[in-house]
């Protein structure tokens, strides 16, 4: 959640309609702990404080950034910069900003598609459904959305070669995948092609 939005009435309405949230926040809301947002921190410190299931954590690096969170703890991740060195870093804010980069690069592919195809969806469905054999395989039936592979703890951008291109013999690497067959895919032309054509390596 965007900190444009976020408070903490906001997510103690959340929390009692059974919905976890996540997102920055501003220091000027009301409610949020004196604690936190008025503690002076020095570079990789924290401060952290709760509220039932809501948490508010703040976490100086080159400036001060606070989050809260009704699914974290202010648990601290170990990771390794570009430069080498070892850092750490709350999980909360790691979360978030995984989050927010799937989120860009589907909002891109997504524009540059509707940009080039007009009305075109990427969720195959209506044409799908016409496909009379029996035998098609689960991937020519059925909805299917475009996704990003989640992070690994070796890998930031968790990338695997597109299953349409490997069987051109093509090596090309994606961060994205079609959630219900679970396979990496090129948002385009690949996910149409793997989606509706039959034998998609020719």
């Amino acid at each position: 959640m965007d900190n444009y939005y976020s408070s903490p009435e906001l997510y103690d309405l959340l929390c009692q309609l059974k919905t976890d949230a996540i997102g920055t926040v501003r220091v000027n809301r009301k409610q949020l702990p004196k604690s936190v947002t008025q503690k002076k921190l020095q570079r990789g410190e924290t401060a952290s404080a709760f509220k039932e299931k809501l948490m508010c954590l703040k976490w100086h690096d080159k400036k001060d950034i606070t989050m809260m969170s009704t699914i974290h703890s202010n648990d601290m991740i170990e990771m390794q910069t570009k430069r080498g060195d070892v850092k750490h870093k709350p999980l909360v804010i790691i979360d978030y900003n995984t989050g927010m980069q799937c989120s860009m690069h589907l909002f891109y592919i997504k524009s540059e598609y509707f940009r080039k195809y007009g009305n075109a969806t990427i969720s195959i469905d209506m044409p799908i459904r016409r496909i009379s054999n029996p035998d098609s395989p689960t991937r020519l039936s059925g909805r299917h959305f475009l996704d990003c592979f989640p992070p690994s703890q070796k890998r930031k951008h968790n990338v695997k070669q597109c299953v349409v291109c490997s069987a051109k013999k093509v090596r090309k690497e994606v961060v994205y995948f079609c959630e219900q067959c679970q396979v990496a895919l090129c948002p385009v032309p690949c996910f149409k092609m793997y989606h509706t054509l039959l034998n998609y390596n020719k």
